[in-house]
């Protein structure tokens, strides 16, 4: 990951919260963050992902597009890098 990446750290408070991050957005290689002053696409983003259980993923992308969603609000949609199926399990 380059140098100038934005490092954004998240937190799951439930599985659920979970399972519907990655049933809309992981599963498919993407994320959606909100932001109002989104970074400009192209922007190389690394993401801590806190799990319940405490374990922390590192999930790495770039900004792909900026979006209005009509129900999650402004923000950016992510393509991330392939998650390693070990870190998945």
């Amino acid at each position: 990951m380059a140098d100038g990446a934005l490092s954004i750290k998240l937190r799951c408070a439930s599985w659920q919260q979970l399972a519907t991050i990655y049933k809309r957005d992981l599963s498919q290689g993407t994320m959606f963050l909100k932001a109002s002053a989104p970074p400009a696409i192209g922007t190389s983003v690394k993401i801590e992902l806190s799990l319940p259980s405490a374990t922390v993923i590192s999930l790495t992308g770039m900004v792909h597009t900026h979006l209005q969603d009509p129900q999650r609000g402004a923000g950016v949609e992510l393509k991330l890098d392939p998650i390693p199926a070990g870190t998945v399990w």
